[in-house]
C-alpha cells in the first residue's frame, strides 16, 4: 500500500510539472480560443433561470477556490484538472442530500438510517474519485501513459488515514450542506411560525384552500387530497397531481378538516375518507397506497366505517 501511495504522489508531481510546461506553451491564439469558449459558456448561462445561474456560479467558484487552496499557490493548473471530478462528486452529494436524504430521512427523524446513508454515499464518492480523476487527466493529457497500466490512479486505498484525509472534501461538502439545509429549515419554520397555519378557505364551496409552501402560495381542492403525512413540524400533502410540504401540525389539521371528510388514522397520517379504496383492522388503502391504522385510532376508524350502510 505504501508503494502504491508513493507511486501516486510521484505521478502527481510529474503531472504538475508537465501541466505547467504546457501552460507556458499556450500562445495568444490558444488564449483567444479559451476566451471565446468562456463567452459561449456565459451566453448559455444567461438564458438559464436566475436560481440555476446562482447554483452554477457557486460551484464554479468552489472549483476555483478549492484548486487554489490545494495548490498552495503553485501548480494551480494541475489542481484545476484534478478538482473537476472532485467538485462533480461534491455536487452529487449535496443535491442527493438536499433532495433525498435530508427530507426523506432526517426530517422524518430516521437518524440512524440517515447517518448510515451518509457514510455510504461519502465512501462511494471517495471510491469513485480515483477512476474519475484518472479519466480527467487522461482527457487533458492523452499522451501520458499512466504508469504503464494506469494503476497510479485506478487503485482503492484501504489505509484508514488515507481514506480519512482523501474523503475530507466529500465529508465536508456533505456536512456543510446538512448544516445549510437545517438552518434553512429552521428559518422557514420561524418565518411562518406566527401562522402555524390555519387553513384559509378561498370561498369556493369551502373545499378549495390556500396553502403556503415556503414563499409559494398554492390553491388546493381538498377533494383531490388523498392523505396528509406528518413530518414533525411540517406535513406533506399527497394530492392527485402533486406533493406539497407546509408548516402545520396534524392535531390542528385534524380539527380543521374533520368536517371535510378527513379522518385521523395514525399519529402520522390523516386520510380523505371519501377516497379510501379498502380497509382492514390493520391498514387501509388510498390511491393504491397502504397506510397503517394506529392502535389508538383503530376503534374510532372502524366504528366510523361500520356506521355506513352495506349492500
Amino acid at each position: 500500500m505504501s508503494l502504491s501511495f508513493s507511486k501516486e504522489r510521484l505521478l502527481n508531481q510529474f503531472l504538475k510539472s508537465l501541466f505547467n510546461e504546457r501552460y507556458r506553451y499556450f500562445n495568444k491564439q490558444h488564449r483567444q480560443n479559451e476566451y471565446n469558449s468562456l463567452y459561449v459558456l456565459y451566453s448559455s448561462m444567461s438564458t438559464l433561470p436566475h436560481s440555476y445561474q446562482k447554483h452554477i456560479l457557486f460551484w464554479i467558484l468552489a472549483w476555483l477556490g478549492q484548486s487554489l487552496l490545494f495548490s498552495g499557490g503553485t501548480g494551480v493548473g494541475f489542481y484545476l484538472v484534478k478538482n473537476i471530478p472532485i467538485v462533480f462528486l461534491q455536487v452529487l452529494l449535496v443535491y442527493v442530500n438536499g433532495n433525498l436524504l435530508f427530507p426523506k430521512l432526517l426530517l422524518d427523524q430516521k437518524f440512524l438510517l440517515y447517518t448510515f446513508a451518509s457514510f455510504v454515499f461519502i465512501y462511494s464518492a471517495f471510491l469513485l474519485s480515483y477512476p474519475l480523476i484518472g479519466i480527467s487527466f487522461y482527457i487533458f493529457f492523452p499522451e501520458i501513459s499512466f504508469a504503464g497500466d494506469g494503476s497510479g490512479f485506478f487503485f482503492f486505498p484501504t489505509n484508514y488515514w488515507s481514506i480519512l484525509s482523501n474523503s475530507a472534501p466529500y465529508s465536508l461538502a456533505f456536512l456543510l450542506s446538512s448544516v445549510y439545509f437545517l438552518l434553512h429549515f429552521i428559518t422557514r419554520r420561524d418565518s411562518t411560525s406566527s401562522e402555524d397555519q390555519s387553513i384559509e378557505s378561498s370561498g369556493e364551496e369551502d373545499f378549495t384552500v390556500v396553502l403556503k409552501e415556503g414563499k409559494t402560495i398554492h390553491r388546493v381542492d381538498l377533494r383531490e387530497v388523498y392523505y396528509i403525512k406528518g413530518m414533525k413540524e411540517y406535513v406533506q400533502w399527497h394530492t392527485s397531481g402533486r406533493k406539497l410540504i407546509t408548516l402545520h401540525s396534524l392535531a390542528k389539521l385534524d380539527e380543521q378538516l374533520k368536517e371535510k371528510g378527513f379522518l385521523r388514522i395514525h399519529k402520522s397520517f390523516i386520510v380523505n375518507s371519501t377516497l379510501i379504496n379498502s380497509i382492514t383492522s390493520e391498514s387501509l388503502v388510498v390511491n393504491g397506497k397502504e397506510i397503517p391504522i394506529g392502535r389508538s385510532y383503530r376503534k374510532k376508524v372502524l366504528s366510523s366505517f361500520q356506521a355506513l350502510p352495506f349492500l
